[in-house]
């Protein structure tokens, strides 16, 4: 037997019972327990409640509660669990649980599966607002503006977060973007001096690094030429200054190849942190306690 402390209504006391409760009572005392901030005996309670439940509406009631106090006491896998345990409710249901799953997913930073369950949803959308700022959050993290602004001008004005959306929607639409560096310029510089492009897209210890092995192993390609060079022709010997250049042949053309790689990665770091600036405002409005997983619905 599990033994479950319950609250008696009206009473002062606190009584043990050695017994499994109702599924209705568990429930009921989930729900108080959520409304009080109880997040994790809320959890305890919804999802025991949900477990023992027989009759099938009920179940799916006591379900949509049971997801709600896990997306909010961070029990994602036993939310992940209910919702594909009701996948094949109504479509009204079904809908509001992808929802609530593809919130959760947003707040673990899972944009593709989240963007995934929310262009699964194919009823009509019963939080138009809700949807539509999770799929823009879904779109700005693929560096889709165009779509990300396309999705924030379909949010009402009636959304609680309208002051976050105007801010966003200003730095979309700000011809201010991340700092570009150009291929074309740092792969010239590295070839006039190895380590002048690296340089020129910040990454100044590998601009070091390539410049100082280029001149050690350009200087023992010099000196060895030069040397062979003062002997006599009968005495010449082009191994050493042929493997020198060689080495250093490799070392110039690897220089070349990453001064374009860190210039692309340059730009890549660029463009991810302008992009999470915006995603930081989507993370505040998901933030904001109750905005979206508390969605309820009508099961009559």
């Amino acid at each position: 037997m599990i033994l479950i402390s319950l609250i008696a209504e009206g009473q002062d006391k606190l009584f043990a019972q050695d017994t499994l409760p109702p599924a209705a009572t568990l429930r009921r005392l989930g729900t108080l327990f959520l409304e009080k901030g109880e997040y994790q005996l809320s959890y305890y309670y919804n999802y025991s409640a949900y477990i023992l439940e027989k009759d099938p509406v009920k179940k799916t009631s006591a379900a949509i509660d049971a997801v709600d106090a896990c997306l909010i006491a961070g029990h994602y896998a036993e939310a992940d669990r209910i919702i594909f345990d009701l996948d094949s409710t109504g479509p009204e249901v079904a809908d509001l649980l992808r929802m609530k799953y593809a919130y959760s997913l947003l707040r673990q930073k899972d944009f593709t599966r989240a963007g995934v369950y929310l262009s699964s949803i194919k009823g009509d959308v019963k939080w138009p607002d809700q949807y539509h700022f999770m799929k823009a959050f879904t779109e700005i993290s693929s560096k889709q503006k165009e779509a990300c602004k396309t999705e924030l001008g379909m949010i009402g004005d009636k959304f609680g977060a309208s002051d976050e959306i105007s801010s966003i929607m200003a730095d979309l639409n700000s011809n201010k973007t991340f700092r570009k560096k150009h291929v074309a310029i740092a792969l010239p510089l590295s070839a006039i001096l190895p380590g002048l492009g690296q340089a020129y897209s910040g990454f100044y210890f590998d601009a070091l690094q390539s410049f100082g092995l280029n001149t050690a192993f350009g200087i023992g390609t010099y000196a060895s030429w030069k040397y062979e060079l003062t002997k006599s022709k009968d005495n010449r010997n082009y191994v050493l200054p042929s493997i020198s250049t060689l080495i250093f042949s490799a070392f110039y053309i690897t220089n070349l190849f990453n001064a374009v790689n860190v210039t692309q990665k340059a730009n890549l770091f660029s463009e991810d942190q302008y992009y999470r600036k915006i995603a930081d405002k989507f993370d505040m409005v998901l933030d904001q306690n109750g905005t979206f997983i508390r969605l309820k619905i009508n099961l009559k």
